[in-house]
């Protein structure tokens, strides 16, 4: 996965990887921007702090992040 930063908590989510992770029933079948998994995440209650085109960084754990976009549960 992207880069986590453990002092801050930040990790940078990549278009590729979000697109890649995105296993859930409400993925749409062309490839949707950053804002997308932005929204996604802060409906969940994440905080995102930066997007860009090509990625986007929240304030939150990679396994976290997986777990949305999977909808499954890191340890199974």
């Amino acid at each position: 996965m992207g880069d986590y930063d453990r002092e801050s908590g930040i990790f940078k989510l990549t278009a590729a990887e979000a697109r890649h992770y995105h296993r859930t029933a409400d993925r749409p079948v062309a490839p949707p921007p950053m804002r997308y998994y932005a929204d996604k995440l802060q409906q969940l209650g994440f905080d995102v702090i930066a997007i860009s085109e090509d990625a986007l960084e929240v304030k939150a754990t990679p396994d976290e992040v997986w777990e949305v976009l999977s909808g499954q549960h890191p340890f199974l």
